[in-house]
C-alpha cells in the first residue's frame, strides 16, 4: 500500500490513529490526515519518530515565522537574480516541475552577499510558494497533489562545488527540507551531468539522506529526449528540451529561472567588509574546544533579545535557551553553526516568558582553531524602540 489516503493497509490506518493520539495536544483543524501521513511515510510509519518530527516542525515553523513568510518577506535583489530556479510546468502525472540550475549556483558569491539565515529564509519562501502551487493544482485536478518533480541541471559544476561553507549550508538546508517538507520530492532528474560528478557524488552522503538519494535519477547524455518520458515538451523551456520560451523568445525562460543564470554574483554585492552596526560591541577570544556562555535575567514578558556577531576567521556555533526552575531547558534558538566570518549574523527573538536565559557561542567542535569573536547582545523591554536601546549583559563563562 502507498501509505496515502484511500490506499492504507489496516496497520497503516491503526498507526495513523495512534499518531493522532500522540499529537492530540498540538493538532489543529488544518492538520489534515494527508498532512499527517506525509510525516508517517517519512519515518516508515514509526509513530514515535513521526511524532518527534512533527513537534520539531511546529517549533521550526514558529521560530522562522513560516505562516507569514509569503506576506512579510521580500527577496534581496542578489538572491532574486542569482539564486535561480522556479516552477516551469507539470509532469505527466500533473505534479509541478521545479527546474533548479544547481551546477551554476555561485555559493561563494551568495554566502559573501547575504547572511546564512537570510539564505535559509529565502529557501523557506521558495518552498512555501511551491506549497501554494501544490494546493492550486490539487483544486484544479480534483485530487491531492503533494509532490514535485525536480530537474537539477549540473552544467557548470566543478571544483568550486567543493567549497566547504557552501557544502555545509547545502547539508543544513537539505536536512531542513527533509524534516519540514517531508515527502515533497517525488523524483529528482539530474541532467548535464559532468565527468567530475562521479568524484563529487560521494559527497551526497554528506549532504543528502539515503531516502532522498534514492530519488535521484541520472539521465544519459541524450537527456533532452529521455526527459520527455517524464515531462511533456510544452511544460519545459526550449533550453531544457521543451518548447517554452520566455519574453522575446528567451529559450531559458530566465524570467522564471533567474536573470543571473549562468553568471557569478558580482563582487559589488559582497558584504564581507560590513562591520557590526552596534556601538556596544564586545570582543572575546574563544579557545579551541571551548565556548562562551552568557546569562540574562528577563523580568518582562515580550522582551526582545537582539543579537549581532561575527568572527575574524572561521564559523561559530550559536544557540539560545531558557533555564527553568526545575532544571529543564526550553530551546529558543537551536544550536547551529554560522559562517559569520564572511557576513555578520544578526537577528532578534521575542522572549515570551520571564526567567533566566542563556546565549552560547560554541566552539567546542573545533579541535584546532580558536575564534576571535565580536558580538553585541541587547535586551529590549516591550515598548522600547529597537533603534534606541541599551545593552544589559550578565556574563557567565
Amino acid at each position: 500500500m502507498s501509505g496515502r489516503l484511500g490506499n492504507l493497509s489496516l496497520h497503516q490506518q491503526q498507526q495513523l490513529q495512534q499518531f493522532k493520539e500522540l499529537l492530540h495536544d498540538v493538532l489543529e483543524t488544518h492538520h489534515e490526515d494527508a498532512v499527517l501521513l506525509q510525516f508517517l511515510r517519512a519515518r516508515n510509519f514509526d509513530t514515535k519518530k513521526s511524532s518527534d518530527m512533527f513537534r520539531k516542525n511546529l517549533e521550526w515553523q514558529r521560530r522562522w515565522k513560516v505562516d507569514a513568510v509569503l506576506q512579510d518577506y521580500t527577496p534581496p535583489k542578489v538572491l532574486d537574480m542569482y539564486y535561480g530556479g522556479g516552477i516551469v510546468g507539470y509532469d505527466k502525472d500533473g505534479d509541478p516541475v521545479l527546474l533548479d540550475p544547481a551546477g551554476h549556483r555561485d555559493w561563494k558569491g551568495l554566502l559573501y552577499s547575504v547572511k546564512g539565515s537570510d539564505l535559509m529564509r529565502h529557501s523557506i519562501w521558495n518552498m512555501e510558494k511551491i506549497k501554494v502551487v501544490l494546493e492550486e493544482q490539487s483544486k484544479k485536478l480534483g485530487r491531492r497533489v503533494e509532490q514535485i518533480t525536480m530537474i537539477a541541471d549540473l552544467e557548470g559544476m566543478g571544483p568550486h562545488f567543493l567549497w566547504r561553507p557552501g557544502l555545509e549550508y547545502q547539508k543544513s538546508a537539505s536536512a531542513d527540507f527533509e524534516q519540514n517538507y517531508p515527502e515533497t520530492m517525488k523524483t529528482c532528474l539530474l541532467v548535464n551531468v559532468p565527468g567530475i560528478f562521479h568524484h563529487i557524488y560521494p559527497l551526497a552522503k554528506f549532504i543528502l539522506k539515503e531516502e532522498v538519494r534514492q530519488k535521484l535519477k541520472v539521465l544519459s547524455g541524450n537527456w533532452k529526449e529521455e526527459i520527455l518520458q517524464y515531462i511533456d515538451a510544452d511544460q519545459l523551456p526550449v533550453h531544457w528540451g521543451g518548447t517554452q520560451t520566455g519574453p522575446d523568445g528567451d529559450p531559458k525562460c530566465l524570467h522564471i529561472i533567474g536573470e543571473g543564470h549562468g553568471t557569478k554574483v558580482p563582487s559589488s554585492y559582497y558584504m564581507t567588509t560590513k562591520e557590526l552596526s552596534s556601538k556596544h560591541c564586545v570582543t572575546h577570544d574563544i579557545s579551541r574546544g571551548s565556548s562562551l556562555k552568557l546569562q540574562y535575567h528577563v523580568c518582562n514578558p515580550g522582551t526582545i533579545l537582539r543579537y549581532e556577531f561575527r568572527t575574524k576567521h572561521y564559523d561559530l556555533g550559536f544557540s539560545v535557551w531558557k533555564q527553568n526552575d526545575d532544571g529543564s531547558i526550553d530551546e529558543i534558538l537551536e544550536k547551529q553553526r554560522y559562517n559569520c566570518q564572511m557576513v555578520p549574523e544578526d537577528g532578534h527573538i521575542t522572549l515570551e516568558q520571564p526567567g533566566t536565559y542563556f546565549v552560547k557561542f560554541d566552539n567546542s567542535y573545533s579541535r584546532l582553531r580558536g575564534k576571535h569573536l565580536s558580538y553585541c547582545i541587547e535586551l529590549i523591554n516591550p515598548g522600547e524602540n529597537l533603534e534606541d536601546t541599551n545593552q544589559e549583559n550578565t556574563h557567565n563563562s
